[in-house]
């Protein structure tokens, strides 16, 4: 099983259709929330803004 700790700012940038990183961020989140066997528990994160798109720094990735 896999853990994502991932802040609702992220999911928040997934749903905006107007943003012109939508596309980058759902492309990144699509394969987490359709794999059934992730779990995903909010926490604190950082956005960092790289030229191309926004990318959440995951502070804590547990791996079972």
């Amino acid at each position: 099983m896999t853990i994502f700790f991932i802040d609702t700012n992220i999911l928040w940038w997934y749903f905006v259709k107007n943003s012109k990183y939508h596309k980058s961020v759902k492309k990144f989140l699509d394969p987490l929330i359709l794999d059934t066997e992730n779990s995903f528990i909010v926490n604190e994160f950082v956005m960092i803004e790289f030229p191309f798109f926004y990318i959440c720094n995951i502070l804590i990735l547990a791996v079972y």
